[in-house]
């Protein structure tokens, strides 16, 4: 018995020494589905930030996931001084061939839509409904060569009406995690 198990351990050593894995943390990160791919430059780090014309909103975290197997991403976004969250889910929509979103707010606000990937540029359009609000809603994510990320909000009441940029956020890339 002792002899088997000492033989057992042995071979398991050989093996890992014969298949080393170069970096084991992404060896247990998920693999991001091919149709959600545009997200991959976002995800990993919190990107800390804040509107840079409306120092009243503070400091802004985002931080996007890979979720069920790569096959869904998250992104939660949250304003720390209001304590208000808004947790989008992204994934493939089989029926309209196109990556389609459900975000939810804590203060009663939930937007559908879908999503553009260009590069380096992620831009969401939707219908966002709540207790005040009834509009559609535009984010547009912009991810420059110097590692800063642009979070730019637009909105409109109706189909006649023009997109209105309410503001635009800037975020850097940290490990700080405000969760």
């Amino acid at each position: 018995m002792k002899k088997a198990v000492l033989i057992a351990l042995v071979t398991a050593s050989a093996f890992v020494q014969l298949h080393p894995q170069e970096n084991p943390a992404a060896a247990q990160r998920p693999k991001l589905n091919e149709r959600l791919s545009v997200f991959a430059p976002f995800i990993g780090p919190t990107w800390a930030g804040s509107i840079p014309d409306d120092p009243r909103m503070g400091e802004i975290t985002l931080k996007w996931e890979v979720l069920l197997n790569g096959f869904a991403v998250r992104l939660r976004r949250n304003v720390l001084k209001f304590d208000h969250w808004l947790e989008t889910t992204y994934f493939w929509d089989p029926s309209s061939e196109k990556i389609a979103f459900l975000a939810l707010s804590n203060n009663g606000a939930v937007i559908k839509g879908f999503v553009i990937g260009r590069g380096n540029e992620l831009i969401s359009e939707g219908d966002q409904r709540g207790p005040d609000v009834n509009r559609k809603s535009r984010r547009i994510y912009k991810l420059n060569k110097e590692g800063k990320l642009f979070e730019d909000d637009q909105f409109r009441s109706s189909d006649i009406d023009e997109w209105r940029q309410t503001h635009v956020s800037v975020f850097a890339a940290t490990q700080t995690n405000h969760e």
